[in-house]
């Protein structure tokens, strides 16, 4: 994906009115926004590890099926209601910041927390014994980026008990608590510029 570059005074052509639901009429540009990035989002994540990751040898495994469509996507992301899985309250970020969200956070225009919010999509099934894994329509569901990137495979996965402080190469400085390892390293990943 392309790395969105603004400036401190960025205003969003299409930004998500708070005061309205992410189904609201008054949000439709925005939501379709979101929905063309949850559809990109998704087929990369669905692309083999080998195509994900330069220099990687192929194993052999085959990538995921995607048979959702923009409008069924759509409606998985009104259907949620602004909420992820876990109840926690999904913060809506100006479009540009999905590309770039160290440089938002730089600029002070977006939080740490607000970052950790921001939606992701998540499939329900992992495990091949529940059937296919793949991303359609029944299989989707519009979570945080914490929720998603901090859940374990089992429900007893690890956590780090003590406040972990990261500072960024950009000057930004995170306190995340009781994370688990699989989320610290895949949030802190997801702050490269």
């Amino acid at each position: 994906m392309a790395t969105h570059k603004f400036n401190k005074d960025y205003k969003p052509r299409n930004p998500f009115l708070p005061e309205f639901g992410i189904g609201d009429p008054e949000n439709s540009k925005y939501l379709d926004a979101l929905t063309r990035v949850g559809l990109a989002r998704i087929k990369q994540n669905a692309k083999p590890y080998h195509k994900k990751h330069l220099g990687v040898t192929d194993n052999g495994k085959k990538g995921k099926d995607v048979d959702v469509t923009f409008d069924e996507l759509k409606q998985i992301n009104i259907d949620s209601n602004g909420v992820s899985p876990d109840g926690v309250k999904i913060y809506f970020p100006p479009i540009a910041f999905f590309n770039n969200p160290g440089l938002a956070m730089k600029l002070g225009l977006m939080t740490s927390e607000e970052n950790n919010r921001k939606p992701s999509w998540d499939r329900k099934n992992t495990n091949e014994e529940n059937g296919p894994i793949h991303y359609g329509k029944n299989n989707i569901q519009l979570t945080t980026m914490g929720f998603n990137l901090g859940k374990g495979t089992c429900d007893s996965y690890s956590t780090i008990t003590q406040n972990v402080k990261v500072k960024v190469k950009n000057g930004i400085e995170l306190i995340l608590d009781n994370c688990s390892p699989q989320f610290l390293a895949a949030y802190t990943q997801s702050l490269a510029i």
